[in-house]
């Protein structure tokens, strides 16, 4: 954990300067290694008593570690879906290094040239990568924490002096516009950066063109929050595999859930029944393990059910159990239904048939949704610095 891994450099190791690389999920939490997870105003901002949260203490441990992160620390990444198939297998997890070292990472040949830096090698990942990933720098993610401070507690307080007053209205304009009045090179770098990004974005997406160059904050917000109407119609496969899902929903399932936890499925028990009625919690919960879309969820789940996600503590026997049943769920759930009494459940079984473990899913296309949200963190980054300028704020300027 980001706690545990600070203690360790806080004793020595790394003693000096640490750049890291993560490409995980929830990885952006490891921003905070270096530097506290909030912000506190200085007291000078206020015209009056200030809310408490806004000038909390920030002290912490201060480290000499920053570096890159493939997301936020709290959203998956692509690496959570990685895939042997080198024509699907796509992400920060795998261009970062590659655009680090200038080497395809399945075959090990030569693939462009070596980065000079994990900053270059940051950059040329992000203009490719097309998945949910949400890539982001320390500073960047020190500067958004300073966009919150503003969002949460300065524009929502009468108790702040003039000069505060008018910064917060130039960040919610420079938000909502997506321009800056750069009056720094460091700055107008990062802008420079932030364009070629969006750019290149509004080509992979070039439906939400408009949307990502030109849109306000609450017309992005509307897409990143599923308010806006998607437009794309569903197909004949779409409609096929709904049918099939609302049998095994409406039909098979309840009658299969209730014979698991009764014990009346032959052969099905110990490691593999405590992970069959795992799934159908889940399932109740909403998720989808019968027909997911490119087979990730259950594979996640065998995965991490199995125990080869901790090697030290593995139990091959209940790991093989586990592995195996996941791989055969489907077709033996068909089979039991198809050996019922009742004609329904033999109908169902006939309907959804065996098929495979899952259905490999095509590689999908940069998200309106993911576009949107990166767009909308260049914006607030880039106005939370011009917050910091225009207020002269020297110590968290020195800092980032």
């Amino acid at each position: 954990g980001v706690a545990e891994l600070r203690g360790v450099l806080a004793s020595g190791l790394g003693d000096g300067r640490v750049v890291f690389g993560m490409t995980q999920c929830h990885g952006g939490g490891f921003h905070e290694l270096g530097i506290p997870r909030d912000r506190a105003a200085p007291r000078t901002w206020f015209s009056g008593v200030p809310p408490a949260s806004a000038t909390a203490n920030g002290a912490g441990i201060r480290l000499r570690v920053a570096g890159f992160t493939a997301t936020d620390q709290a959203s998956p990444a692509a690496g959570c879906d990685a895939d042997p198939d080198p024509e699907r297998w796509a992400g920060y997890e795998r261009f970062l290094p590659e655009n680090l070292f200038g080497i395809d990472l399945m075959s090990g040949q030569a693939k462009g040239r070596q980065a000079a830096s994990l900053a270059e090698a940051h950059e040329s990942a992000t203009l490719v990568d097309h998945t949910i990933d949400k890539p982001r720098s320390t500073s960047e993610h020190y500067l958004e924490s300073w966009a919150r401070l503003i969002e949460t507690d300065l524009a929502k307080t009468l108790q702040v002096t003039q000069p505060v007053h008018e910064a917060v209205a130039k960040f919610e304009r420079a938000v909502n516009g997506g321009r800056v009045g750069v009056t720094d090179s460091r700055m107008r770098e990062r802008q420079e950066q932030f364009a070629r990004f969006t750019q290149q974005l509004a080509q992979q997406v070039p439906d939400a063109r408009e949307l990502l160059l030109t849109g306000t904050r609450a017309q992005l917000e509307a897409v990143i929050n599923g308010r806006e109407r998607s437009g794309r119609g569903g197909g004949g496969r779409r409609r096929s595999t709904s049918e099939l899902r609302r049998t095994w929903t409406d039909t098979l399932r309840p009658a299969w859930k209730t014979a698991v936890h009764a014990g009346d499925v032959n052969g099905l028990k110990g490691a593999a029944l405590a992970f069959e009625k795992h799934l159908l919690k889940l399932e109740d919960d909403g998720r989808d393990f019968l027909f997911p879309r490119g087979g990730d969820a259950l594979l996640n789940e065998m995965y991490w059910s199995s125990g080869y996600a901790t090697p030290a503590r593995f139990d091959r026997s209940k790991g093989e159990a586990v592995t195996r049943w996941g791989a055969q769920r489907r077709a033996r759930i068909v089979e039991w239904a198809k050996a019922s009494n009742d004609p329904q459940l033999r109908a169902a079984g006939e309907k959804i048939g065996p098929g495979p473990m899952f259905v490999e899913a095509p590689v999908e296309p940069m998200s309106r949704k993911t576009a949107a949200e990166r767009v909308l963190f260049y914006r607030r980054v880039l106005a939370a610095w011009e917050f910091l300028i225009t207020m002269n704020a020297g110590e968290a300027l020195s800092e980032l």
